[in-house]
């Protein structure tokens, strides 16, 4: 029980978790008849998408905006576009590099199709996220029964109560998808620079012990991780999950359960 109350503050605490930013409207996007307006200051959740924020940006930025298109939203930092089906949290553990104010510009017109996905109606970034739920599902379990099996008004809590920040009755309904006592694989996705490696998880070592997560980045890694005389691992890279630098001898299960992001996937940033 202790464990279990442990285990639901540290889900608590990575939900209620935020990046401070500064959006500016980029210059293309504003009417020569106005002065460029002030950056929007926000605390944005870690767990949520971009183009989340289309209706706050909007409120903010309609008075300056000669355009304010949903489906043409996209964003940047530093001359990067952002992929806007990656959580706040992983992009800014990829690309901020620690700084506070995030500094990043919303435009609102020349959606780069050439580098981005499309966001080609309402209902795309919704779609996005259940397909990846029912990959991670499919990884852990080895069959998407779990979440088939949830009638529309629990798919909708889902989506709805993760769109909205609400904790409880997101995890009512997620704790469904998931029996951790046989769990087949771990949602992964390892981030490094713009690449992305999701490699099939298997939990346990051959003698059945859980895995660390320095065992798991020195399979994918081992020009950048090796292992000491007495076991452990080690690497002059850093590895962030969530904002934190965990240690290398966590169980990837333990991180799994508790610091993945609403897709169900474990995502960790490696830095050189």
């Amino acid at each position: 029980m202790e464990t279990e109350v442990k285990d639901y503050t540290v889900r608590q605490e990575v939900w209620d978790g935020g990046v401070f930013v500064a959006i500016y409207v980029s210059q293309s996007d504003v009417s020569s008849l106005h002065p460029k307006p002030e950056p929007l200051l926000l605390i944005v959740p870690r767990l949520c998408y971009l183009p989340f924020l289309f209706d706050t940006l909007k409120e903010h930025f309609y008075t300056h905006a000669l355009v304010l298109s949903e489906q043409q939203i996209w964003f940047e930092a530093h001359g990067l576009p952002l992929k806007w089906h990656f959580p706040v949290g992983v992009l800014y553990d990829l690309y901020a590099q620690d700084k506070t104010p995030w500094e990043i510009t919303v435009h609102f017109t020349g959606f780069p199709s050439d580098k981005l996905l499309a966001l080609e109606n309402p209902n795309a970034l919704r779609s996005h996220f259940m397909n990846v739920l029912k990959e991670a599902s499919y990884l852990k379990q080895g069959d998407i029964k779990r979440i088939n099996a949830l009638g529309v008004s629990e798919t909708n809590q889902i989506w709805d109560s993760f769109k909205a920040s609400k904790f409880e009755p997101f995890w009512k309904m997620n704790e469904k998808l998931s029996d951790w006592s046989s769990i087949v694989r771990v949602p992964v996705r390892i981030c490094k620079g713009d690449r992305i490696f999701q490699e099939p998880i298997v939990p346990q070592t051959e003698d059945g012990q859980e895995k660390t997560l320095g065992q798991i980045l020195l399979e994918q890694f081992e020009d950048l991780f090796r292992k000491r005389d007495d076991g452990s691992i080690e690497s002059s890279c850093k590895v962030i999950v969530q904002g934190i630098q965990p240690s290398l001898d966590s169980s990837i299960v333990w991180l799994s359960k508790n610091l993945s992001h609403p897709d169900n996937f474990l995502y960790i940033i490696v830095r050189s």
